[in-house]
């Protein structure tokens, strides 16, 4: 019997997914046949889905779905042995009734369960996180459904889960069998698959651009709203730009914004004086030849300690962002990156910011990057490769 790997996608399925996902070297076996199924139409609403740039057919095999009930249908007719990938979290009753169809199904689930990037973990109680927060009802109903249906989710046991993970996992699904999988971060995997040599760095300083606040962030999913005006949008660009004046006038560093994988081919008028990469590895490749590296909370970030380059972390008081500051504050914590406000006074700028702290590098990297120092350096397309044809 032939084998189908199935790659299920909960949002738009854009060329960076295709590479980010190693889907493209995965797409050359010829053990095995490869699907992507974008369900981004059945889980999401149309104006979380309209952030993205384009809506593309990808590859060949790459099939959108607007009914789960076709989905379903499509499935029934498969006579290969179906190997499903899974990339849908469960934040509602839809993304909840996506798994209750594959464990109907028998079919073997492979899942992520490692964290790629440092994060603030909240311990604080209900009471504690709507007064820190200050959530809207949208946000409070989405968080509600979203807790109900992982508890329902517990309750079903699936035939076989593989459980892909760096370094510390934690229970997604239970199975009849669970098989645990070593692997690497997305980007430490595609610094394995790049062969090519390490050039001498350049004057050049990597911004790593998030959509927000000029186009619409991920947050939306939850029933988040853009509570900044007009103003406050100009007023954090100037900000921005300021920053990248002072690096230049200070450093002489020339910025590189790279735009978010959803925002590729988009043009944010506010950065449209700066030179913009929108090519799909530009992340690596120019944090790759650069001297600094400058992020919002990109997991990006993860080539800035693979290739041991300084970075600074950036926030605005403009932004009014919980999660984001305390994200910042667990990233420095974990790196040794300075925080900087960017609404504060940005004179202090010198070469002191272009220090790395080695053991913190060090310490990042094997939590949420690489495994283990003596493993085989297999990037992850070839480690899922190897497992798909054992199944």
């Amino acid at each position: 019997m032939t084998k189908k790997f199935i790659f299920l996608f909960p949002y738009v399925f854009t060329e960076s997914d295709f590479y980010r996902y190693e889907i493209d070297k995965l797409n050359e076996t010829k053990n095995f046949k490869v699907e992507v199924h974008e369900l981004s139409h059945i889980l999401n609403k149309k104006n979380f889905n309209n952030l993205w740039h384009k809506n593309n057919k990808v590859f060949k095999n790459h099939i959108k779905f607007k009914d789960l009930n076709k989905w379903k249908s499509y499935l029934k007719k498969q006579k290969d042995k179906v190997i499903i990938y899974s990339a849908i979290s469960i934040t509602n009753f839809k993304s909840l009734l996506v798994y209750m169809i594959i464990k109907k199904m028998k079919y073997d689930l492979i899942v992520s369960v490692s964290e790629d990037v440092a994060t603030f973990k909240d311990r604080s109680n209900i009471f504690q996180k709507l007064i820190l927060r200050k959530p809207n009802l949208n946000q409070i109903f989405f968080h509600l459904i979203r807790s109900f249906a992982i508890l329902i989710v517990k309750f079903l046991k699936f035939e076989k889960v593989i459980n892909l993970y760096i370094n510390k996992s934690y229970i997604k699904f239970t199975s009849k069998k669970n098989l645990y999988i070593k692997i690497f971060s997305d980007d430490a995997s595609k610094c394995l698959i790049d062969k090519s040599k390490i050039i001498k760095s350049k004057n050049i300083a990597t911004y790593l651009d998030t959509p927000g606040p000029y186009f619409g962030d991920d947050y939306m999913e939850s029933g988040k709203s853009i509570n900044l005006t007009k103003t406050d949008i100009n007023e954090y660009y100037n900000q921005l730009k300021h920053l990248f004046f002072q690096i230049k006038k200070k450093l002489n560093f020339e910025v590189v914004v790279i735009p978010h994988p959803k925002n590729k081919g988009k043009i944010n008028p506010y950065l449209k004086n700066f030179k913009t990469d929108h090519r799909i590895n530009a992340a690596q490749k120019n944090i790759k030849k650069s001297k600094l590296v400058i992020s919002k909370g990109s997991t990006a970030i993860a080539y800035a300690v693979y290739y041991k380059k300084p970075a600074i972390l950036i926030y605005s008081n403009i932004l009014k962002d919980f999660r984001l500051q305390y994200d910042l504050k667990t990233q420095s914590q974990t790196t040794g990156s300075k925080v900087i406000n960017i609404s504060n006074n940005l004179n202090f700028l010198s070469k002191k910011i272009l220090r790395v702290n080695k053991k913190k590098y060090e310490n990042y990297k094997y939590k949420y990057m690489i495994n283990n120092k003596n493993r085989k350096n297999n990037p992850n397309y070839q480690i899922i490769k190897n497992l798909i044809n054992k199944l």
